[in-house]
C-alpha cells in the first residue's frame, strides 16, 4: 500500500510540475495557429525561433520528469552542478511574465553582488522559484499594490534567499504548507504538491526551506508570507 501511495504521489507531482512548461508550449503553438488562420505568412527565421522555443519547453518537461524521478529514488540521486541562482531566477521570471495573470504584481530585488554558486539542479531550481513566486502571485490576486520581494545574500557557508509578498499571509497554517496535498489556494484548486516537492528537493541538496508570516520576522510587516531558503555554497575542488 505504501508503494502504491508513493507511486500516486509521484504521478500527481509530475502532472503538477509539468503543467507550467506545458502551458508555455501551448501559448507558443496557439500564437502560431492564430496568425496562420489570419493568413499572415511567417518568415522562416521567425518560424524557426518558435520551433526552437517549442523544443525548449519540451526539453524542460523532460528534465522535470527526470528530476522528479530522481527525487523518489533511494538516496535522492540527482546529478548536481554549480548553479547560478540569479540566472535561474531570471529564467523563472521570464516564464511568469508570459502569463498575463501575473501582470498585476511588481517584483523587487535586493541581491548581493557576486552571489556564490550552489550545488543544485538548474532546471529544478528554476521550478522552485517559479512555484513560490506563482503562489505569491495567486495570493495577491485583487491586490492592486501587490509586491513580491526577492532577497539573496551569503555567509561563509550558505546562500540565503528570501521570497516575501504582501498578501494575506499563511495564518496559523504556516507549519502545514509543505505537507503533501495541503493547499491554501482555493481559487486555482491546486493539488498541494508543489511545496512538498520543493522541500524534498532542497533537503536532498543539504539545504532547508521554512515558511513564515512576515509579521513573525518583522514588527513592521503587518501581513504577507515569507519563504526562506538556505543552500550550501559550492566549494572549489582543490
Amino acid at each position: 500500500m505504501e508503494k502504491i501511495a508513493s507511486l500516486g504521489t509521484m504521478a500527481a507531482g509530475i502532472a503538477h510540475e509539468i503543467s507550467q512548461p506545458l502551458n508555455a508550449l501551448k501559448i507558443t503553438i496557439d500564437g502560431m495557429e492564430f496568425w496562420f488562420q489570419k493568413g499572415r505568412k511567417q518568415s522562416p527565421e521567425n518560424t524557426r525561433r518558435k520551433l526552437l522555443k517549442i523544443a525548449e519547453h519540451a526539453n524542460r518537461m523532460t528534465e522535470i520528469v527526470n528530476s522528479i524521478r530522481s527525487i523518489y529514488k533511494e538516496g535522492h540521486a540527482m546529478k548536481l552542478s554549480k548553479v547560478n541562482l540569479v540566472e535561474c531566477l531570471e529564467k523563472a521570471l521570464q516564464i511568469l511574465q508570459s502569463d498575463s495573470s501575473n501582470c498585476h504584481i511588481s517584483i523587487e530585488y535586493n541581491i548581493e553582488d557576486y552571489l556564490p554558486k550552489v550545488m543544485a539542479h538548474p532546471i529544478y531550481m528554476e521550478q522552485i522559484f517559479l512555484n513560490i513566486i506563482r503562489n505569491a502571485s495567486n495570493a495577491l490576486q485583487g491586490n492592486k499594490n501587490g509586491v513580491v520581494k526577492v532577497t539573496a545574500s551569503s555567509t561563509k557557508k550558505m546562500v540565503k534567499i528570501s521570497i516575501e509578498d504582501n498578501g494575506p499571509g499563511l495564518g496559523d497554517q504556516a507549519p502545514r504548507v509543505f505537507d503533501p496535498f495541503f493547499s491554501l489556494d482555493q481559487k486555482t484548486q491546486g493539488m498541494g504538491l508543489g511545496l512538498a516537492l520543493v522541500r524534498t528537493t532542497i533537503m536532498a541538496w543539504n539545504g532547508r526551506i521554512t515558511a513564515h508570516n512576515r509579521s513573525e520576522l518583522s514588527n513592521r510587516a503587518k501581513e504577507g508570507a515569507a519563504f526562506m531558503i538556505e543552500l550550501p555554497i559550492a566549494r572549489e575542488v582543490s
